[in-house]
């Protein structure tokens, strides 16, 4: 199982296995906005499922998602499609619930147990945690189950196992009623035909400069493009904080149809792909797929990793947003390789937690050096063999980062810009300064001597082990280009 996807699970109770299921009637796109529902099917019928359902209008997928007006490119590629394909959601003001079904739903405890009905609700929730939350009353019964404890929830022809939280209930003239609450347990996933054609949104990513208002880029065999949002959006963000959908992706492939596992795989390269360019959690958010017919054969309901909103603080150029192109086509050819799958997942994961700035920046040194030895490690014992894992693992910790960054030539020398920390002990260089930090961190005894040193110093260690972090993954990606260093303020510079 994917690194990235252990990490959408949820430690639950599991009283047995019973998959979701999709069964579309009409899954064509709707005809209007926030139709009234009854059980329905949710792919059809679902009240506002993401805030709400667009409007058959003849705009554009840009302008009627509320982006900058240019036009997505028309979803053909390889097959002739029509022209009515369109993205199923409209941006809202940050951290709004996204209703993705309204009607009856049912409950039980396993597969054994009898259901009880009423009616119900599922909603994407933003604050204080996200996740996608059921909430469903039932008349007259009550469902003898624990906070914690798993359950299973069906409405219309869909079905999924979820969480209960909450547990309230009331009695009164009208009789007794149980309301429960919680979150579906992902993944929760309909369809799984194989598609040429996926739309998404993409949560928290940061603006970009770009005349066009779209990136191009490519992941293998697919081609997608990033349409990006208005000012306003990232205005509100900037004051409120929280989460939206910033941006609108269309990802196309030619030859044969992906299955649903392919589309998976897509999307956690997707994740991938936009956490490393935030430098903090991003990802594609309510994918839809269709066929060439324009149907919808296969959508996703769950969210991944994404941070609240925390402006940009990575090395990603706003002004050169193409670098994300290059990139995109680094990161598909090395995450490709099973060598270095694994270890380019935990890297990312190691360097956007350490960036995130939810850490003491001592707890985020150790993080982004953690992920400096593994990508060393993998480099050179690995991948490319040049040592033995007991001769690498002989090497000082100081040595096997100066190795790697020598490798990819990026200066060892601590720059003038980090005088606090060039004058804080006698280094030799970058890699001995973040390692002696790191080292008195994790070892007792040396403790005392970390101490000493000026908060000043502890800061612009953190910030030159990103740095480094930094330029290691866009060395092995195979880029070229325009990037912020976060050492001049994030001032664009060219590698």
């Amino acid at each position: 199982m994917s690194f990235l996807r252990d990490r959408c699970s949820l430690d639950a109770p599991d009283n047995g296995s019973e998959s979701s299921t999709f069964s579309p009637s009409n899954p064509a796109p709707w005809p209007g906005c926030r139709p009234q529902l009854s059980g329905q099917d949710p792919l059809h019928a679902s009240a506002s499922i993401a805030w709400e359902l667009l409007a058959a209008s003849g705009r554009t997928t840009a302008e009627r998602y509320g982006l900058a007006p240019r036009r997505l490119p028309d979803v053909r590629h390889g097959e002739a499609m029509p022209t009515s394909i369109q993205f199923p959601y409209t941006p809202h003001k940050p951290n709004a619930g996204i209703t993705l079904y309204q009607g009856q739903m049912s409950i039980r405890q396993d597969r054994r147990a009898a259901r009880l009905q009423g009616p119900g609700r599922i909603d994407v929730v933003w604050i204080p945690s996200s996740g996608i939350q059921f909430e469903i009353t039932i008349n007259g019964g009550s469902l003898s189950t624990n906070i914690g404890k798993a359950v299973y929830l069906t409405w219309g022809s869909n079905s999924s196992r979820a969480l209960v939280l909450y547990r309230g209930h009331q009695s009164g003239r009208s009789g007794y009623t149980e309301t429960l609450r919680g979150f579906l347990l992902p993944p929760t996933k309909y369809g799984g035909k194989p598609s040429r054609t996926l739309l998404f949104g993409v949560v928290n990513f940061p603006k970009w400069r770009n005349p066009q208002g779209e990136i191009e880029f490519s992941l293998g065999d697919w081609q997608i493009s990033m349409a990006d949002s208005t000012p306003a959006i990232y205005d509100q963000l900037r004051a409120d904080g929280g989460f939206c959908i910033t941006n609108v992706g269309l990802a196309q492939r030619g030859g044969s149809p992906a299955s649903a596992r392919e589309v998976y795989r897509l999307l956690d390269e997707l994740a991938l792909l936009f956490s490393l360019a935030r430098g903090s959690w991003a990802c594609p958010f309510l994918p839809v797929s269709f066929c060439r017919t324009g149907a919808r054969i296969w959508e996703e309901w769950a969210l991944r990793n994404v941070d609240t909103w925390k402006g940009h603080f990575s090395w990603f150029p706003p002004f050169h947003p193409d670098a994300l192109a290059s990139v995109a086509t680094g990161l598909h050819s090395r995450w490709s390789n099973p060598i270095w799958t694994e270890p380019l997942e935990v890297a990312i994961h190691l360097y956007v937690e350490s960036n995130s700035g939810g850490l003491a920046r001592e707890s985020s040194l150790i993080l982004g050096q953690t992920a400096l030895e593994l990508l060393s490690w993998t480099y050179f014992v690995v991948d490319q063999k040049l040592y033995s894992a007991s001769q690498f693992d002989g090497l000082w910790a100081a040595e096997r980062i100066r190795k790697l960054l020598k490798t990819a030539k990026i200066p060892t020398a601590i720059p003038r810009q980090l005088g606090s920390l060039a004058a804080s002990g006698a280094w030799a260089n970058g890699p001995h300064a973040i390692t002696a930090f790191r080292n008195a961190l994790v070892h007792p005894p040396r403790l005392p001597s970390l101490l000493t040193k000026p908060s000043q110093a502890r800061l612009q260690a953190w910030q030159l082990t990103l740095w480094y972090l930094e330029r290691a993954f866009l060395w092995l990606l195979g880029y070229s280009g325009h990037y912020c260093n976060r050492l001049r303020r994030y001032e664009e510079e060219v590698i």
